[in-house]
């Protein structure tokens, strides 16, 4: 409650109770002090008892939590006590001044815990006309009485053409069992009449909350073990009616009902201060997520409900990211008469709101920085009101990590050609085995690839699904198949493995022994099964590749890819907030060395470095450029210990982030104006490891068409995280048909 004023309407509170927040000081502040305000008048007033009941409201409202006796529903608010009861009754003041006067001080809820002595009755026709008045300044929290009967028909004139009386609560009490206490007035079908029609019933504007259980036993009050009567606990007066001195005391009412209600409005107030200026907005918040009690739906007896803190302070609806902007609506439209189901101030701006139920971000190693990031970002409920939500809990890697190296290795490439850059392969469904039962990781995918040799030419067209990596380059030394070009695995250009994965072509031509030329397109369109809403994805790339032949020994190969993302950057894709927008690009340069050192010795190195900027359609791009690469290293000894045996080890990069933000731009909160405040937030990319790929491989011929080999490795900082490890092995038995 801090940041909020409360008024209290009531008795001459205990103004130096040591667990109230009053300054006794009369020079104090009622702009910015606690205090308690006394009237004066020709034949006014006689302050010479505090009021226990003006006392015990205050504490309910506002008692401090400081380890004393009780503590208030908003603890931190400032309290301003109008006494305008003193020794003898009622003092005479103007309803309307007191709220002028409530307002001017910088209130923004009053508590009248008092009404007309006709039973059933809860307010004069001149209190309501006051609180109607001031209905787009503050709420009124009025308690229904004690008579235990039927509200009556109010009959008032009120001035406007709006609905009236769109800042008013009217409150009711439960007992220990949230069952309506016996005293309680309750609603029924009352209305409030203008002009002899109903315009609002007191049900719509009623709500019930904690009052004491006081019961009745032999026309007598029973009281509790401490021996005061079994109520609500709150500050006293230094003497009570019956003499005895206390700092606390037990009253049962709906009078200690109406300043719960008060609390509640006070922490809204102090957490959104937007909603000072919408007393119909923060009425119908609490009305909105009252406990529906009696009858369901609006009855009765139990009005609205019963008064739900926890809930009032929780989002409301499907809570969006962006906000909306804009003002919080003009509650003198709302005809609502504050019915659930229709909550005044939303107001969405489809075009710049996403809701947090259909915003993710899927990921990869490249942008592991955003799952640990602890940046947190503010989602905006029906009356945009702000929450705050971690940005890692909206995202979700999409690596698999143990299972999809796994099936990468079991499936990869087979040679159907006997150049060595023309390679491909065969996918099928498959399971790898792990230690703790199968490991599946995403469906392979099936490679084919077609060449044709163009007549009176030395070039050569191709055409294919699957992978293209074989068309531009292909590493003289693979380990466990994961040297190849793949986006989550491989340190050899991941940046066309993006891309890779459905459509292709491309032409290649040799210049006499030396040289090799290839330019091509390759094309990748899918979603992902973690969202529920399919996503979008399109990658596609070209690449021109040029090949030296240095010597028989020695190849040298420099590759050039631009990578076109719609709906992603570098594999990361998301959707509603985070959905990035067209036209994201990423150009790269991948330089490559084979070396067969011996006959039976070969070595492969490679290196990429690769620029990304990214566009946004939500809230989320790419800050001025990313800059990423990726490296790996490999050997080869054939005929180690058998004759054709191969045993092959690896040192790998994926790509990961070496320098980059992702910037986010969105709606952060209302200011106390009502005016929609920007975030702008860079958010590092660099993640705080890096992850080394350490792989060997040992194989050996069954035969002329079978094959059994072992491999294993072990991840340093896998997923680019800082201190996770992984490892694993695998035995493969391959036959060839």
């Amino acid at each position: 409650g801090g940041g909020a004023a409360v008024a209290i309407l009531d008795g001459y509170a205990y103004e130096f109770h040591s667990d109230l927040p009053y300054n006794s000081d009369p020079t104090a502040d009622p702009n910015t002090d606690s205090m308690v305000l006394l009237f004066s008048g020709l034949f006014c007033c006689q302050y010479n008892n505090y009021s226990l009941h003006g006392t015990h409201v205050s504490g309910i409202v506002g008692a401090g939590l400081n380890g004393l006796g009780s503590t208030g529903v908003a603890p931190e608010t400032r309290l301003l006590n109008f006494a305008i009861f003193d020794d003898i009754g009622w003092v005479g003041a103007d309803e309307d001044y007191v709220l002028d006067l409530a307002v001017g001080y910088g209130a923004t809820v009053a508590n009248m815990s008092y009404g007309p002595i006709t039973a059933g009755d809860f307010s004069s026709s001149a209190s309501l006309k006051a609180i109607n008045a001031h209905k787009n300044e503050i709420v009124v929290v009025k308690a229904a009485g004690n008579d235990g009967v039927t509200l009556l028909d109010e009959n008032v004139n009120l001035k406007g053409k709006s609905t009236p009386l769109t800042n008013l609560i009217v409150v009711g009490s439960v007992d220990n069992n949230n069952e309506i206490t016996w005293y309680s007035n309750t609603p029924g079908d009352s209305c409030i009449i203008l002009k002899g029609a109903c315009r609002v019933k007191i049900q719509d504007i009623f709500l019930v909350a904690p009052g004491g259980d006081a019961i009745i036993s032999n026309g007598g009050i029973l009281s509790d073990q401490n021996g005061f009567i079994d109520g609500i606990w709150s500050t006293s007066t230094p003497y009570t009616a019956s003499g005895s001195t206390t700092d606390y005391y037990r009253i049962s009412g709906t009078s200690m009902a109406a300043p719960h209600v008060v609390g509640a409005v006070a922490l809204l107030h102090g957490r959104w201060p937007a909603l000072k200026l919408d007393p119909l907005a923060t009425r119908n918040i609490l009305f909105d997520t009252a406990t529906d009690l009696g009858a369901p739906g609006t009855d009765g007896i139990y009005g609205q409900g019963l008064l739900n803190v926890y809930a009032a302070m929780n989002p409301i609806g499907d809570p969006t990211i962006g906000g909306g902007g804009g003002d919080s609506g003009d509650s003198n439209d709302d005809s609502n008469g504050g019915k659930k189901g229709s909550p005044p101030g939303k107001n969405k701006n489809a075009a710049t709101s996403w809701l947090v139920s259909e915003t993710q971000l899927l990921t990869n190693r490249t942008f592991a920085a955003l799952s640990e990031t602890d940046f947190v970002l503010s989602m905006f409920d029906d009356y945009q009101r702000d929450f705050p939500i971690l940005f890692s809990s909206l995202v979700q890697p999409r690596f698999t990590r143990l299972s999809s190296k796994l099936e990468r290795m079991l499936l990869g490439p087979e040679p159907i050609s006997e150049s060595p850059l023309l390679r491909s392969r065969l996918g099928y469904e498959s399971s790898a085995f792990s230690p703790f039962g199968i490991a599946r990781g995403e469906p392979p995918q099936r490679d084919i690839m077609v060449h044709f040799d163009l007549v009176g030419s030395s070039a050569q067209l191709f055409v294919g699904q699957g992978n293209a990596a074989s068309l531009f380059y292909q590493p003289a030394v693979s380990v466990g198949s994961m040297s190849l070009t793949d986006a989550e695995i491989s340190g050899v250009n991941p940046v066309l493995g993006f891309a890779t994965g459905e459509f292709f072509t491309g032409i290649s031509v040799d210049q006499g022994q030396a040289w090799r030329f290839a330019l091509g397109f390759t094309q990748n369109k899918n979603g992902d099964e973690l969202f529920d809403t399919f996503v979008n994805y399109d990658a596609s790339a070209f690449a021109a590749a040029a090949t030296y032949r240095v010597s028989d020994n020695m190849n040298l190969n420099l590759t050039v890819t631009r990578l076109s993302e719609d709906r992603g950057v570098l594999g990361g894709r998301g959707m509603g907030a985070f959905t990035f927008g067209d036209s994201n690009t990423t150009n790269s340069v991948t330089s490559s060395w084979d070396w067969r050192a011996t006959t039976d010795i070969e070595l492969t190195a490679s290196y990429t470095i690769a620029m990304t900027d990214g566009t946004s359609a939500g809230v989320l791009s790419i800050d001025d450029g990313l800059l990423s690469d990726a490296f790996h290293v490999a050997v080869a000894k054939h005929n180690a210990i058998f004759e054709n045996d191969r045993f092959a080890f690896s040192v790998s990069q994926p790509l990961r982030v070496r320098d980059g933000y992702a910037r986010f731009v969105a709606d952060r909160a209302l200011d106390a104006n009502g005016v929609m405040q920007t975030q702008t937030t860079l958010i590092p990319l660099e993640p705080s490891g890096r992850e080394i790929d350490l792989q060997v491989e040992y194989g050996v011929p069954l035969g002329a068409t079978a094959n059994l080999s072992t491999f294993a490795y072990w991840a340093v900082d896998s997923g680019h995280i800082r201190g996770q490890t992984e490892s694993g092995i695998g035995l493969l038995y391959r036959l060839d048909f």
